[in-house]
């Protein structure tokens, strides 16, 4: 019995101590990519994006930018695109 509940111990500490870097490793990410957001929403500001302007008339025109390409997913780029030029009002 005694030995058991030291594995448990053990596994349990090592699992906490995985938990906890798994964590910290997807705030860095976090942070990483709202950098990332920032300066790509500075490019998009840059090229005077507005409510009118489509995603389709700007992606050929930043996709060059290292902003862009920071940027992990089509989807995430979108995402940025579609709330940045609230912050231009």
């Amino acid at each position: 019995m005694t030995s058991q509940c030291g594995f448990l111990e053990i596994y349990g500490n090592g699992s906490s101590q995985a938990e906890t870097r798994i964590k910290d490793e997807k705030k860095e990410e976090a942070k990483r990519m709202k950098v990332f957001a920032q300066d790509m929403v500075t490019i998009l500001k840059e090229f005077k994006v507005d409510y009118q302007t489509s995603w389709e008339q700007i992606r050929p025109k930043i996709e060059h930018t290292q902003a862009f390409k920071l940027i992990d997913s089509e989807e995430h780029r979108r995402r940025i695109f579609d709330v940045s030029w609230q912050y231009f009002l």
